[in-house]
């Protein structure tokens, strides 16, 4: 079998070599991610799709939301890889990260609070308080 010679980038290696960028309110690159710019960049970076700008809110239309409606998201019962994770500690969403079918299963998400992107599998998410947790995929 000839090795692929693919310019595509290998997305989990391109998630995971995200990891300890810093956290910067509304950043969207490596130099700096907020948890929405961090899903953002690496949608862009894997479909080509860039996701639709999102304005403090939840998934669940609360408040002010992701522009473009959630006509455009589905839930999904389990998470996929390149799905959105979104995360709550209280009964609204307001927090999201990025699926990756890496060791077991990781959700890469960038907080303020962990001092910049991370990763944490399900569990590592519930005994940081994250209770709510629900799986979207766009379809904008």
């Amino acid at each position: 079998m000839e090795p692929s010679t693919t310019t595509e980038p290998d997305f989990p290696a391109l998630a995971i070599s995200l990891l300890g960028a810093p956290y910067l309110q509304g950043g969207l690159t490596p130099k700096g991610f907020d948890c929405w710019g961090l899903v953002r960049f690496l949608h862009l970076a894997e479909h080509g799709v860039e996701l639709p700008e999102y304005v403090r809110g939840d998934l669940r239309g609360n408040t002010e939301s992701i522009k473009g409606g959630l006509d455009l998201w589905q839930e999904i019962p389990a998470p996929q890889p390149g799905c959105v994770v979104a995360l709550s500690r209280s009964k609204i969403v307001h927090h999201v990260g990025y699926w990756l079918e890496k060791r077991g299963g990781l959700c890469l998400h960038a907080s303020a609070e962990m001092g910049g992107v991370v990763a944490h599998n399900l569990q590592d998410l519930r005994e940081a308080n994250f209770s709510l947790q629900k799986f979207y995929i766009y379809h904008g």
